[in-house]
């Protein structure tokens, strides 16, 4: 059997598969950056979830999704580098945001990055 008709066989076979409907490549989960919002009131809302204020429940968030982030850096096959994008009301408690930085460190996120919850428009 030559390359062309080693060629032919396999595209015929990738084109019955696509009529057959083969499913799709699975899509590759993100290490985008885990995104906290701190509320004037203290509260935090880890990616758009319920708002927690008690530190041990943000710790124990925090670091499912660090480990969620380096999953899927294993699974992209890229390197780990867990971070975290904290916005914070411009009305936080200063105390509240140094505290969630220092979860943030000890459940193992890498970069600690921090903006405002609303820039000004």
């Amino acid at each position: 059997m030559g390359l062309d008709s080693f060629r032919a066989v396999a595209l015929a076979a990738i084109s019955s598969s696509i009529a057959a409907g083969a499913p799709a490549l699975p899509e590759r989960p993100s290490t985008d950056p885990t995104i906290v919002e701190l509320k004037a009131n203290g509260d935090v809302v880890p990616n758009g979830q319920k708002a927690i204020s008690d530190p041990a429940e943000i710790k124990k968030t925090l670091v499912n999704e660090r480990e969620r982030q380096e999953r899927a850096a294993k699974l992209n096959r890229v390197p780990a580098s867990p971070s975290i994008l904290i916005r914070a009301a411009n009305d936080s408690p200063y105390h509240r945001l140094i505290e969630l930085m220092d979860i943030a460190k000890s459940a193992g996120f890498v970069t600690v990055t921090l903006e405002p919850a609303s820039r000004g428009k």
